[in-house]
């Protein structure tokens, strides 16, 4: 069914959909949809990854549910800055949860560390948070 949101019917930012749930758009990324036998785990992680976003600027503490959108995780006075983010938030949360959850072989775990602090120092350059502020 149709979910709406704040700005109309089912808007796409950088291909996802904001009335998209957060927790189906992870279990997709990792898949198994269709199995609530994990949810409980997987949302605690992907918790994890939203908390780790806020901090670095993305989004707005939420404790997400099944039917958290992620409209609702965004903040809704930096709309552009949400547009091109999201994306890259997206990408971080599943690969946050998707090693904590589902860890990848040792071979391939130094990429994923790489890639998710690429996606965090992009998501503070893309909201102007200073570097200094986390070192």
């Amino acid at each position: 069914t149709d979910r709406k949101n704040t700005r109309g019917y089912n808007t796409m930012v950088g291909g996802i959909l904001l009335t998209e749930y957060i927790l189906d758009s992870v279990r997709d990324s990792l898949g198994y949809t269709n199995i609530p036998d994990f949810d409980k785990e997987v949302l605690l992680h992907v918790n994890a990854a939203l908390m780790v976003l806020v901090q670095n600027g993305c989004g707005r503490h939420i404790d997400i549910n099944e039917g958290t959108t992620w409209e609702e995780f965004l903040e809704p006075d930096r709309p552009k800055t949400n547009d091109e983010m999201l994306p890259i938030a997206k990408a971080y949360t599943f690969m946050r949860t998707k090693q904590l959850f589902d860890p990848p072989p040792p071979n391939t775990a130094g990429y994923y560390d790489q890639i998710s602090n690429e996606y965090l120092w992009r998501i503070r350059e893309g909201y102007g948070i200073k570097e200094e502020n986390y070192e």
